[in-house]
C-alpha cells in the first residue's frame, strides 16, 4: 500500500470519481490499445527472448505504458492545488494588487482563476482538461507537460512495430499474377508457430492500432507544442521589483506545505 501511495497521491478518496468522465475513459482506452497490441505484436514480429535487441524492444515497450500512465495519474489526481478558501494575504497593503473571488470568498493569487468545473480558485491555472478531468496548473503542471511528450514518442514507437507486423507477416502470404493478387492466411511464416497467430481479424486490430497511434501522434504532440508556446508566452522572466505579488507564493506554498520546526542541537 505505501508503494501505491508513493506512485500515486491522492487528495482523498473522492478524487477516483474524476475516472467517470468521458476524457480519462477513451484516453484511458487509446493507451490500454495500443500498448496491448504492441506488446502483443512484439511477440509475433520480434520474440524478445531470441536476441538482445528483440529484448530492449519489449522492455522499451513496457517502459513507454509506465512512464506515460505514472505521469497522467498524477496530472489527474495530484492536481492543479487549490487557493484555500478565504484566503487572504499576511499583509493587507497586498490584497490591493489582488482579485477577490466571491465564490471562494478569498483572494486570487497572482496568475490563479476561479474554475467553474472544480468551483474552486486554481493555482497558476493554465486550463481545464477534459482529458484528466481536472485542471492543470501549479501542482500538476510538469506531469502533464511530461506525459504530452511521452505519449507520441510511446504511439510511434508502436505505429513502428504495427507497420513491421503487418508486413512481416504479410511478406510471405501475398502472392501477384497476371490479373490478380491473393493473400494466404493459412501460410505460417516461421518454422514455429507463434502464440498469437496471424489472420485478417488480427490485421484489422493491428491496421485499427495504427489508425489510433498516428491520431495519438499528431494531436497530442500538436498539444505538446501548444502548451510549450503558452507557458513561455504567460510566463515571462520577471524580476521581483516589477511584479510585487510573487513574494505571496512563498506565503502559499508555507501554509499549505508547513516545514517542521527545526530543533536546536542538544549537545551532551
Amino acid at each position: 500500500m505505501n508503494i501505491i501511495s508513493a506512485i500515486i497521491v491522492f487528495e482523498n478518496l473522492h478524487e477516483v470519481r474524476r475516472l467517470c468522465h468521458w476524457g480519462p475513459i477513451i484516453a484511458l482506452t487509446v493507451i490500454a490499445v495500443c500498448s496491448s497490441m504492441a506488446i502483443l505484436d512484439s511477440i509475433i514480429w520480434y520474440w524478445p527472448l531470441d536476441t538482445t535487441s528483440g529484448s530492449i524492444n519489449f522492455i522499451m515497450l513496457i517502459n513507454w505504458t509506465v512512464l506515460i500512465l505514472y505521469n497522467y495519474f498524477n496530472a489527474m489526481f495530484v492536481g492543479p492545488g487549490y487557493i484555500p478558501l478565504e484566503w487572504k494575504p499576511e499583509n493587507q497593503r497586498d490584497t490591493m494588487y489582488l482579485q477577490f473571488c466571491r465564490v471562494c470568498e478569498g483572494y486570487k493569487a497572482p496568475r490563479s482563476h476561479h474554475c467553474r468545473k472544480c468551483n474552486r480558485c486554481v493555482m497558476k491555472m493554465d486550463h481545464h482538461c477534459p482529458w484528466i478531468n481536472n485542471c492543470c496548473g501549479h501542482l500538476n503542471h510538469a506531469y502533464f507537460t511530461t506525459f504530452l511528450l511521452l505519449a507520441p514518442l510511446g504511439c510511434i514507437h508502436a505505429a513502428f512495430i504495427f507497420i513491421m507486423t503487418m508486413y512481416s507477416q504479410l511478406n510471405d502470404r501475398i502472392s501477384f499474377g497476371w490479373s490478380s493478387v491473393k493473400i494466404d492466411m493459412s501460410a505460417p511464416r516461421r518454422v514455429h508457430h507463434p502464440i498469437i497467430p496471424f489472420s485478417i481479424s488480427a490485421f484489422a486490430a493491428n491496421l485499427f492500432a495504427l489508425g489510433l497511434a498516428l491520431g495519438t501522434t499528431i494531436a497530442v504532440g500538436m498539444l505538446f507544442f501548444i502548451q510549450v508556446g503558452v507557458e513561455e508566452l504567460e510566463c515571462p522572466a520577471q524580476s521581483p521589483d516589477l511584479n510585487p505579488t510573487e513574494h505571496l507564493w512563498d506565503e502559499l506554498e508555507h501554509r499549505l506545505h508547513p516545514r517542521p520546526p527545526r530543533h536546536p542541537n542538544i549537545s551532551a
